[in-house]
């Protein structure tokens, strides 16, 4: 819903769907996180790869916002750069949450595709960015 409503505004550039892509971003970091003191906000601990193309949304949308808060993104790669130190197996494979308190499905290969796109947006991100 997100990347869609950027691009229905980079499209139309009627407001209306820059407001509706903001609240978006919005809402879904608020609905989607929670207060975690080790992380400032934490994803949920299961599905990851929903939380890949959450980010996807994010990014798109720092496109449009004329004040570049990077608040989305910056909790999305504190969360991966947690999961890259604290939630891995001894083999070097994701828990599901990233986290670390749950292991999930850190057998599924979609749950690690998922973190080899975080790692490529992420660094894409930071290149151009910052």
């Amino acid at each position: 819903m997100l990347s869609n409503a950027v691009l229905l505004y980079q499209i139309t550039k009627e407001n209306q769907y820059f407001n509706d892509a903001k609240g978006l971003a919005a809402a879904s970091f608020n609905f989607f996180t929670t207060s975690s003191l080790k992380l400032g906000r934490k994803f949920p601990d299961h599905d990851p790869w929903f939380t890949t193309v959450l980010f996807r949304g994010y990014l798109d949308f720092y496109k449009i916002d004329p004040n570049k808060n990077t608040q989305f993104i910056d909790a999305v790669i504190r969360n991966v750069d947690y999961a890259w130190k604290y939630a891995r197996t001894p083999s070097g494979f994701f828990y599901e949450d990233w986290s670390g308190e749950k292991k999930g499905r850190y057998y599924w290969l979609l749950n690690q595709a998922c973190m080899v796109e975080m790692y490529g947006r992420i660094a894409l991100f930071l290149k151009n960015n910052h």
